[in-house]
């Protein structure tokens, strides 16, 4: 596997970071990780990765208090990142195609 880590400031609203993860997501490939490195928000996603080739549905973002995606969803990963920036939980999803 190899990985592809973007970062984005921390002063970005919810629908900012949705909207760039559904860029890196065409750009790279599958998002697995979110969160925060103190300083930015932070995101892995697999790149060049025959076994995890571009997603044709891209993932959605929310708040979260329990980690738990939407029912009819695959959950992708949840974290700390920054939400207009605040340290929020939020969980990333892909809904059903």
């Amino acid at each position: 596997m190899t990985e592809r880590v973007e970062g984005l400031q921390p002063n970005k609203s919810l629908s900012d970071i949705e909207g760039w993860v559904q860029t890196n997501e065409a750009t790279w490939g599958p998002i697995f990780k979110i969160g925060n490195d103190g300083t930015n928000t932070g995101a892995s996603f697999y790149w060049k990765d025959p076994a995890h080739p571009k997603p044709s549905v891209y993932a959605k973002v929310k708040l979260t208090i329990d980690g738990s995606a939407p029912a009819g969803t695959t959950k992708l990963c949840d974290g700390w990142p920054f939400v207009s920036g605040q340290e929020q939980h939020v969980v990333v999803y892909r809904p059903a195609a």
